[in-house]
């Protein structure tokens, strides 16, 4: 809960008892529930662990949906930064909610529903995600938190070794390869359309992998991006002292400590070339050139793509009735 909040009602209480219009026994129990709602920390969540656990086979749930958004996050099965931080936050919660007095995390890792080794791995790559605005939070507090924490199962989060969230020097050679293999293939099925001009002649497979290489030129853009969010959100809640930096002045604010002092020369040239990649001339002129021709493609393959799909479904659905014609036969002699 922010403080702004409990501030805002503390002014909201005086301002009321100042004006007399608490007088009602109701309304001053009312506010005497919220008060002690806002007072209590992390009322919510616990309320909401104590009513999931009255629930039947509700860790079966929690396991699928947490091996799911691993599943998602090793495949790269999203696009947008917001998408990924998401499945991280579902990761640190579900197994917040998974933890237990009857049931642990570490009993359903041994039956295989869920690998804590994969989850201490990502939260590693990933120690901070952001929240709300300005609001940041790092998703193994969750099971740091939590009734059964074992740092012994935690070997990577545990580590003093900063995070690879921290150190955007070291992917920038991987981005710049990723950036030249993209514009590389890009100007080939560009210099295909200016030359050979095959609008009209297409296969189907030549527009998914044209569908493809739109989707990996969006999902790049995304890559690139997040790196410099999640920089600025590691930032955030590890702010710089003397030890790290000799310039730090002792009555320094955390604020100054973070966005002014802690990032050095080489940060902000490398923040400079990676911006370099969303406006590079190269891939403009490219994209300008084939945008509509792109969309065109991904237009018929995403239509035989729903042809497809509703002709496995029919088939399905098909398949039950004949099935269920077979037994009715079973059926009327019982």
């Amino acid at each position: 809960m922010k403080s702004s909040v409990k501030n805002d009602y503390s002014a909201y209480r005086r301002a009321a008892q100042f004006l007399r219009v608490m007088s009602d026994p109701q309304t001053l129990q009312e506010s005497q529930n919220l008060s002690m709602f806002l007072a209590t920390q992390n009322k919510m969540r616990d309320m909401l662990k104590q009513a999931m656990q009255e629930i039947a086979g509700y860790e079966d749930l929690l396991c699928d949906v947490v091996s799911l958004a691993v599943y998602m996050y090793e495949n790269k099965m999203y696009l947008l930064p917001l998408e990924k931080h998401m499945l991280v936050k579902v990761m640190g919660f579900g197994l917040f909610l998974l933890d237990g007095k009857e049931i642990t995390i570490y009993k359903l890792d041994q039956r295989k529903k869920i690998n804590l080794s994969k989850i201490d791995k990502i939260f590693k790559q990933l120690e901070v995600v952001p929240l709300f605005g300005d609001m940041q939070i790092a998703p193994f507090n969750y099971v740091r938190t939590s009734p059964n924490f074992d740092s012994s199962k935690w070997p990577l989060c545990t580590s003093n070794q900063i995070s690879s969230q921290a150190n955007l020097l070291a992917n920038l050679d991987t981005m710049r390869d990723e950036h030249d293999r993209y514009i590389s293939e890009l100007a080939r099925h560009s210099n295909e359309v200016i030359t050979t001009q095959r609008e009209l002649t297409r296969t189907d497979e030549e527009n998914r992998e044209l569908t493809d290489l739109a989707q990996r030129g969006l999902q790049l853009l995304s890559s690139w991006n997040v790196k410099i969010l999640e920089l600025y959100s590691w930032k955030l809640l590890h702010p710089t002292d003397q030890h790290q930096n000799k310039n730090c002045p002792s009555t320094a604010e955390e604020y100054e400590r973070v966005c002014c002092l802690s990032v050095c020369l080489s940060i902000c040239l490398s923040v400079i070339r990676l911006l370099r990649f969303f406006k590079d001339p190269v891939i403009m002129s490219y994209i300008s050139c084939m945008t509509l021709y792109l969309v065109l493609k991904i237009y018929f393959w995403k239509y035989l793509y729903c042809q497809l799909f509703f002709l496995h479904q029919n088939q399905v659905w098909y398949l039950d009735l004949d099935q269920l014609q077979n037994q009715i036969p079973n059926l009327v002699l019982m």
